[in-house]
């Protein structure tokens, strides 16, 4: 069974990074998670509540943004 989880906007994220001239391995090692996970969310894939928090806590956003 799989876990269900929150939808990303991989386009929104990406402009998010970048705008402040991040890469996404940049991303990955600010926010403590792996490159791999970044990329899943960047695609456009589902992740868990703690895995959102923590990217835009990092990102400085609202998790709804």
């Amino acid at each position: 069974m799989r876990k269900r989880g929150v939808l990303i906007n991989g386009q929104q994220l990406v402009q998010l990074y970048q705008r402040r001239g991040w890469s996404q391995q940049d991303l990955a090692h600010k926010s403590g998670l792996d490159v791999r996970t970044i990329a899943k969310v960047r695609q456009g894939g589902s992740c868990d509540a703690r895995t959102l928090q923590r990217i835009s806590q990092v990102l400085g956003v609202a998790p709804d943004v």
